[in-house]
């Protein structure tokens, strides 16, 4: 499936960025079944929009902090894993 990402754009120039997690299939079977649920396996699935709160709502009230700020939300749909140690630069 494609990528996605949810942006809502504010005026100030502080951004807020929110890369969710989900979970990983590490076997056929484990993928299987996540894929039979479909459970952030595709983004195929997702909303047009979505509305969030907590430090991503737009009330001023609610989020003094950050509602006013630029928030991109990039919802998990991959279902893979990445780890390493790697210190040296690429």
């Amino acid at each position: 499936s494609v990528p996605a990402y949810y942006l809502r754009e504010g005026p100030s120039d502080v951004f807020l960025i929110w890369l969710q997690g989900g979970g990983d299939c590490s076997t056929k079977e484990s993928c299987d079944e996540r894929y039979r649920k479909q459970f952030r396996m595709s983004s195929a699935q997702l909303e047009d929009v979505i509305h969030l709160d907590g430090i991503f709502s737009d009330s001023e009230r609610q989020n003094p902090f950050f509602a006013r700020s630029t928030r991109v939300f990039v919802p998990y749909c991959t279902s893979d894993s990445w780890l390493g140690r790697r210190t040296e630069k690429v």
